[in-house]
Parts: C-alpha cells; structure tokens; sequence
C-alpha cells in the first residue's frame, strides 16, 4: 500500500477492508515529518495519518525508520 492519509483511510474504509482481509499490522518506514509537504499535509503525530486510528482498531502498527 502506498503512504495512506487520514482523507483516503476515511474515504475508503481502509481500516475495515484491514479488518475483513486479516491484515492485522502496519509496518511504516517513513521518518516522522517526512514529506511534510506532500498530499494533504501532516498530522499531529508527523505522519499523513494518525497510527492510534490503526491500533483504536486492533490493527498493530510498527514504525522502522529506514
């Protein structure tokens, strides 16, 4: 999967389509802050989405900077 944003993961029920697929974590290699100027900008939390939406949701979520 490309690098989701809060706007597709809403709009595309992204966490339920996780959910009815088994796909149970989400393993991210960006730097926090990176690409601050890309697509719709950045959360709070440094990434284009939030990762607690993701672990709200039982769906694990790993950050190895690469």
């Amino acid at each position: 999967m490309a690098r989701p944003s809060t706007r597709t993961i809403n709009k595309f029920n992204v966490i339920q389509q996780f959910q009815r697929w088994g796909i149970t974590a989400v393993i991210n290699l960006q730097h926090p802050g990176e690409h601050a100027n890309c697509g719709f900008g950045l959360e709070n939390s440094g990434f284009t989405y939030n990762p607690e939406a993701f672990m709200d949701n039982g769906i694990f979520f790993y950050n190895f900077i690469w």
